[in-house]
């Protein structure tokens, strides 16, 4: 079936917290901004310990309960007091304050889909926090109907319904939908094996993971920029 959507993760897929920084110094940042001030070395360290301890392995924590746990297991490491179910979830909505830079090529991208009459949506595992940000970032060129933020629906990526209602919300059948997101596992092949859509593209911007997963998985695709989601529709 041809291709009459794509669908996007958000974070690290269409833009990124603070620019080009890593993982460790944007959580330092969320912390700082919270109050909690500590080094990226520290950070570091704490986050290492705590994936070790949680058995992430390669993992990402997508739910909003894993990722609370995750920010849990990071400051009890870093000695904070306040290690509480509720700033681990404050945190988890403040990172949507934290500001946001677009990747050099999703506009356009973005552009040229809407110039080829093929439609744009979003999902993305995210605080409802969110969706003001994607606004005034993009809002001229998705639909507000059309993306679809987890806490909002209490869903998350995999879950084949999430992938499902946005195929739905685009009036399409999921056939006719392509996903890019930056997490193999939760958005590549989750949209083809559990959500039914056609291809998954991986967005490896990185490159770090050209060796890591061989074979994919049929209709699951490695690509290093969003331009390249133009050699699949």
């Amino acid at each position: 079936m041809e291709i009459k959507a794509v669908l996007f993760d958000w974070d690290l897929t269409m833009a990124r917290v603070l620019g080009d920084i890593s993982t460790e110094a944007r959580l330092q940042a969320l912390f700082e901004w919270a109050g909690m001030v500590y080094s990226v070395d520290e950070v570091e360290t704490a986050v290492s310990t705590a994936r070790q301890a949680m058995h992430l392995n390669g993992y990402v924590p997508q739910t909003q309960r894993d990722i609370a746990k995750y920010y849990q297991h990071v400051l009890r490491n870093l000695g904070e007091n306040d290690v509480s179910w509720a700033i681990a979830n404050y945190l988890y909505d403040a990172y949507s304050y934290m500001p946001s830079v677009l990747y050099d090529d999703t506009l356009p991208v973005l552009r040229y889909l809407d110039q080829a009459g093929i439609k744009s949506g979003i999902i993305s595992n995210h605080s409802r926090l969110i969706r003001p940000v994607i606004k005034e970032a993009i809002g001229d060129l998705i639909y507000s109907e059309h993306i679809l933020i987890s806490q909002e629906v209490g869903i998350y990526k995999p879950t084949p319904s999430i992938f499902l209602q946005a195929a739905e919300a685009l009036k399409l059948p999921p056939e006719a939908c392509l996903f890019i997101g930056d997490n193999l596992e939760g958005d590549a092949i989750g949209a083809v094996e559990k959500g039914e859509f056609q291809t998954g593209l991986w967005l490896d911007r990185g490159g770090v993971g050209e060796t890591a997963v061989s074979p994919l998985p049929p209709n699951v695709h490695r690509i290093t920029t969003l331009a390249d989601v133009i050699d699949y529709i």
